[in-house]
């Protein structure tokens, strides 16, 4: 077992990058929760960068190379921020760029990691998260068409809603808004790093997350948790519940990915409950990629996130 964990971690390199205030905010949290993957924060202020509290597995760019990154008129400055950031992506076969998009320089920043990040051979999937806008959380898209005319940069483009999110019961409302920003992205992200590169009952690479993510303009994220006889129905259920709440329809995604999660005491049974469940409100046509992690903090509850992908 051990040695196929390393064969596995070896065959896969993963970068989180935090771009802009919101988006270090963010990433500096994960780093002290999100295994086999590296870091690296970019922002235009470095005191603020540190006040974070990212853990010292953090990488940060090279000032000089962060001013040609928002622009600078330096001589050559151009070469120069390309080699800064290919520097970073060396190697590397899957990027999540966290990001607010909060305002121009960012959405610049934002734009040029990317295209690098491509050119170098990384799949690269943006994460932002669409919410209230009040001041804290992650981000609120500053209406589609200013988000989409970055996103051709990006591969995948990954939208968080603080709607996705079905819990136990309606009473059971422990997050903050602005908490619940940062758990959504450092969840999303991390159960997508875990399915990659733990060994678990189901075994996904790269290719199973291109064809999913990769097929479509967008990506949402539903997410059920649930207990009882039938707790891997009723999270299934909840998680296209929480898709609903955003108001889109699973049965209209061109693919889904879904990540069902439990105890180390979950059975295969549990895991054909999602699965049936799921096949019960989707076409029969539709792609599905299913991925399985363990936690025994959930005890005797199940988790199930649901990635659906859609065209515009």
């Amino acid at each position: 077992m051990f040695e196929l964990e390393q064969n596995l971690e070896l065959q896969m390199s993963i970068t989180i990058v935090g771009i802009g205030r919101k988006g270090v905010k963010a990433v500096s949290k994960m780093t002290h929760c999100i295994e086999n993957v590296e870091f690296l924060l970019v922002s235009n202020d470095f005191a603020e960068i540190e006040s974070m509290g990212a853990s010292s597995r953090a990488r940060f760019l090279d000032s000089i190379a962060l001013d040609c990154v928002v622009g600078s008129d330096v001589s050559g400055g151009e070469r120069l921020r390309e080699d800064s950031i290919a520097e970073a992506v060396r190697d590397v076969d899957l990027v999540f760029i966290v990001t607010g998009m909060e305002n121009q320089t960012v959405r610049e920043m934002v734009s040029c990691f990317a295209q690098v990040s491509r050119d170098a051979g990384a799949f690269t999937i943006a994460v932002t998260v669409e919410g209230s806008g009040r001041d804290g959380t992650l981000s609120r898209l500053q209406g589609v068409t200013d988000f989409q005319q970055f996103s051709f940069d990006m591969d995948s483009n990954l939208v968080l809603s603080n709607d996705c999110l079905v819990p136990l019961n309606e009473s059971h409302g422990v997050f903050s808004e602005t908490g619940l920003a940062d758990y959504l992205v450092r969840h999303a992200v991390g159960q997508i790093v875990r399915c990659l590169m733990e060994q678990s009952i189901v075994c996904l690479d790269l290719a199973d997350i291109k064809v999913v993510f990769g097929d479509g303009d967008r990506t949402y994220m539903g997410l059920g948790l649930a207990n009882g006889p039938t707790k891997g129905k009723d999270a299934l259920l909840k998680a296209v519940q929480g898709l609903s709440q955003q108001g889109l329809n699973v049965a209209r995604a061109v693919g889904l990915f879904t990540i069902v999660e439990g105890s180390t005491n979950m059975t295969m049974d549990d895991f054909d409950e999602v699965s049936r469940a799921l096949i019960e409100v989707i076409p029969e046509d539709l792609n599905i990629i299913f991925g399985c992690n363990f936690d025994d903090a959930l005890g005797e509850n199940m988790r199930v996130t649901v990635f659906a992908t859609f065209t515009n």
